[in-house]
C-alpha cells in the first residue's frame, strides 16, 4: 500500500491547488492495480472531502506541536514521518502545486528498498551558485555523520522535493532528515 501524501494549510488558494492536484492524482489512478491511499494533512478537510476525494485527514496540529523550529519546510518531513507512523507501506509525498497528467502507476512501481524518488535534480551545490550554504556545507558542526559525509563531495546535488516517495522499508532513515 502506498500512501500519497499532500500538506494543504494556509490560504484557501493554496489549499485549492491541492485539491486539484490530488483531484488529477485520483482521475489517474482510476484502474490501476497498486493499492493506494491518499493522506491529507490539512487545516480544510472539507476542501478535500466536499469535492468527493476519499482521503485520511489527519489533523495538522499534530505535526505542529513538533516542527521544534520555525522553517516552513521542516512540515512536509514531519508529515512523511507522521503518515510512516501511522499508515503502513511506502509514502508518495506530492506538493500541492503539481499535477498529474497521467498514472501514478509507473512512480508507486519505481518505489523498493534500493529506489526513493525525487522530483527533479536542480543543481549542484556550488560556492559560486550559493555561497552561503555552500559555507555552511562544507564548515557546519553537524551531528549528523551523513551531513558531516557531504563536506567532502565537490558536487553535492541539490534536489526539488515537490515529490518525494520513499519505500517502507526506508521510512526509519526520515528522522535522520529531520
Amino acid at each position: 500500500m502506498i500512501s500519497v501524501v499532500y500538506l494543504a494549510h494556509g490560504p484557501k488558494r493554496l489549499v485549492d491547488t491541492a485539491v486539484f492536484s490530488a483531484l488529477t492524482l485520483t482521475a489517474g489512478a482510476r484502474g490501476i492495480d497498486h493499492p493506494w491511499r491518499l493522506v491529507v494533512y490539512t487545516d480544510r478537510p472539507e476542501r478535500f472531502t466536499g469535492c468527493g476525494l476519499e482521503c485520511e485527514t489527519p489533523p495538522l496540529a499534530r505535526l505542529r506541536e513538533h516542527s521544534g523550529v520555525d522553517y516552513p519546510h521542516r512540515l512536509k518531513i514531519l508529515a512523511l514521518r507522521d503518515c510512516a507512523r501511522h499508515y503502513e507501506g511506502g509514502i508518495l509525498y506530492v506538493d500541492g502545486d503539481t499535477y498529474f497528467r497521467s498514472s501514478p502507476e509507473p512512480l508507486f512501481a519505481r518505489l523498493s528498498p534500493t529506489t526513493s524518488l525525487l522530483h527533479t535534480r536542480e543543481y549542484s551545490l556550488s560556492e559560486d551558485l550559493r555561497p552561503e550554504l555552500h559555507r555552511i556545507v562544507r564548515t557546519g558542526a553537524f551531528d549528523s555523520p551523513i551531513l558531516r559525509g557531504a563536506r567532502s563531495q565537490p558536487d553535492l546535488a541539490m534536489w526539488n522535493a515537490g515529490t518525494v516517495g520513499i519505500d517502507a522499508a526506508n521510512t526509519r532513515l526520515i528522522d535522520d532528515v529531520l
